[in-house]
């Protein structure tokens, strides 16, 4: 689907897609390592993962991360039984939560995050309000403290 998706996109000339287990292939330095969705599937090998993305940075180089988060048990046990429909479980994954966000920015000199999905899930249930819930998101995420009640977030971390 990347493939597919950098040739949609012109860019297919410019990536190089590699496809295994990380830790067991022979790291080539790059500047930009992106992950989409997929540290919430392997939330307990965090540890050894991420010495190995940081392993193919070049100096200066940055890792970005989307993942799907947890922060509040209470919020994920409603979002759970409020009817929206979400996508089954594989074994072993789960959304990512604070210690596991900070096992991966311990790896790295500097990082930052941005909350996102506070009430932008909702368009799942009512499709058309979909540009609503994400207005309200904006919204809502710039008072303090909210980013509490994210669903996903996205991790910068930069290497000197």
């Amino acid at each position: 689907m990347t493939q597919r998706r950098a040739e949609l996109d012109g860019v297919s000339d410019r990536i190089q897609l590699i496809c295994g287990d990380i830790r067991s292939i022979e790291p080539q330095p790059v500047d930009i390592f992106l992950s989409f969705a997929v540290l919430h599937h392997l939330p307990d090998h965090l540890p050894e993962v991420i010495p190995a993305v940081r392993r193919w940075l070049n100096p200066g180089g940055i890792f970005i991360s989307v993942e799907p988060v947890n922060y509040l048990g209470w919020l994920e046990w409603l979002r759970q039984h409020s009817g929206v429909p979400h996508d089954p479980l594989d074994p072993g994954e789960r959304k990512l939560n604070e210690a596991d966000l900070s096992c991966i920015e311990r790896q790295f000199s500097h990082s930052m995050r941005a909350h996102f999905h506070c009430f932008a899930r909702f368009s799942r249930a009512l499709p058309g309000a979909g540009r609503l819930f994400r207005r309200m998101d904006a919204f809502f995420l710039k008072l303090p403290g909210t980013n509490r009640f994210a669903g996903s977030v996205i991790q910068v971390c930069h290497v000197d």
